[in-house]
């Protein structure tokens, strides 16, 4: 009989000394009073067994999270075994403190009851705010650098064009009235071979130029330079590409309008690439103080849950640094897409709040 009762309290013993000794808080809550609780949990709430034991357990809970910690309650009153979550907690004095607790449900004295364990994690909280603000650093100097980059980009294609753009045509015109006034046939071949010479110079350095920094990005807006860009890189590789825009006004931040016409460009670019599609469309719409450009194809498609890694693997860090530059400034992108397909991607970015821009509509 002896041996019986010793087996029976083992259990119990083990228990209550895993439950003393653990450096993690243990609780045992029915309907929302405590029924136990370790010495790890009063020394992280900062108050004795007996007050825990008069608490409701909601007076714990900062009140902004007391709705996220109730419903998870509920849930386990429907029946779900266990559940974990991270909020704040108030201690003792009305200081708080980052938790993460898991729950799970038991039956205590006959009753249903929650197993409850605490652990604090204010650190690991710190941690991650610490690393979001240094992200979000990297994020404004990558941005930052971009800029200066493009403002480089526009110096150089400025040059190209008022130095030796210029000084070009100039020499090609005098090279001209030199080969027709000449009336030596051994001078006029080489001369006219020199002028296409230079007039394929010409060409290549506007082709430059637009590709440093196109020039009607800057003169005639992003509408303009996006339909130009389809078209030539329609031209340049044979794929049909529809452009169309709702007419209505965007007016854009400078730096949003560079950034979304070097995303257009990385999305067709893929498209030529990767997409193995037909044809193409880009669109140009404004939905409230948004602007939103839809870049799609009828190509082979990917599943889009691996859209992770489908970017790094076809598009590098272009896409991926353009996706970190939009939501430092206050856009997205949404890539959509299934095997066989096609694939969709929309750039969202906001419109430039002015002087008669209310609400509803931007000037």
């Amino acid at each position: 009989m002896k041996t019986s009762e010793t087996q029976c309290k083992q259990p119990e013993e083990l228990f209550r000394s895993l439950f003393n000794s653990s450096p993690i808080g243990i609780y045992i809550l029915q309907d929302r009073k405590f029924q136990l609780v370790n010495p790890k949990f009063q020394e992280l709430t900062g108050y004795s067994a007996d007050e825990l034991l008069r608490m409701d357990y909601l007076e714990l809970v900062f009140p902004e999270d007391r709705n996220m910690v109730r419903e998870n309650a509920v849930k386990m009153l429907k029946g779900e075994r266990s559940s974990s979550y991270q909020y704040r907690f108030v201690k003792r004095g009305g200081s708080t403190q980052w938790v993460g607790e898991t729950v799970t449900s038991i039956q205590y004295q006959g009753k249903r009851a929650t197993l409850g364990y605490f652990m604090d994690i204010s650190e690991r909280k710190q941690a991650e705010e610490e690393l979001l603000i240094y992200q979000e650093k990297l994020r404004a100097l990558a941005s930052e650098l971009s800029l200066t980059e493009q403002r480089e980009r526009r110096r150089i294609a400025t040059n190209l064009h008022d130095r030796i753009g210029q000084t070009l045509a100039i020499s090609k015109i005098k090279l001209e009235t030199l080969r027709k006034s000449t009336s030596s046939a051994s001078l006029t071949r080489p001369l006219g071979e020199i002028s296409k010479l230079i007039e394929q110079t010409i060409q290549e350095t506007r082709s430059l130029i637009f590709d440093l920094s196109p020039p009607i990005l800057y003169l005639l807006g992003l509408e303009p330079a996006v339909e130009w860009l389809a078209e030539r890189i329609q031209e340049q590789h044979s794929i049909p590409i529809n452009f169309e825009d709702d007419g209505l006004p965007k007016p854009l931040d400078s730096n949003i309008r560079v950034l979304l016409f070097q995303a257009v460009r990385e999305l067709l670019v893929n498209i030529v690439k990767h997409a193995q599609a037909h044809s193409a469309k880009v669109s140009i719409w404004r939905e409230g103080n948004e602007i939103r450009i839809g870049v799609e194809d009828d190509g082979v498609g990917f599943d889009s849950s691996e859209i992770r890694h489908h970017v790094g693997r076809t598009s590098g860090f272009g896409l991926f640094n353009i996706s970190e530059r939009l939501e430092h400034l206050g856009g997205h992108l949404k890539i959509e897409s299934r095997p066989g397909h096609g694939t969709q991607g929309t750039l969202i970015a906001p419109l430039k709040c002015g002087k008669g821009t209310t609400s509803g509509e931007a000037a």
